[in-house]
């Protein structure tokens, strides 16, 4: 695997963006597709629980997660670049935080702040 270009090994730029009005139609595309690689590489076919619309998760429930009152998205960026996404739910009283769930484009691997293009 490669590492992407212009992303040092030892310091990438890894932030996380809010989620743009203008990105939440690719965010919801690349979360099906995250969980639907996922699926099928942890349990292989056999594991076939698609819904109606061919997909692990379905659009209402990735949709619900990001529009929650207390829930915020994010894109994972790295060098620029959208390799992932996260939904935080927040608790406003007490100001924390706790993962509703995260993504990864299958296209990258995240091992710990070191990002691999998957792509030989």
């Amino acid at each position: 695997m490669k590492l992407l270009p212009g992303i040092a090994k030892e310091n990438p730029d890894v932030s996380l963006v809010p989620l743009q009005s203008d990105d939440r139609e690719q965010f919801i595309k690349d979360n099906q597709e995250a969980f639907k690689y996922g699926a099928v590489e942890e349990f292989g076919m056999k594991d076939d629980h698609f819904n109606e619309e061919g997909e692990i998760i379905s659009r209402k429930t990735i949709e619900r997660s990001i529009d929650k009152n207390n829930s915020e998205a994010y894109r994972i960026m790295c060098n620029g670049r959208k390799v992932g996404g996260v939904v935080i739910n927040i608790n406003k009283e007490t100001l924390r935080g706790e993962l509703s769930y995260y993504l990864y484009l299958q296209r990258f691997i995240i091992k710990g702040v070191v990002i691999q293009h998957g792509v030989s």
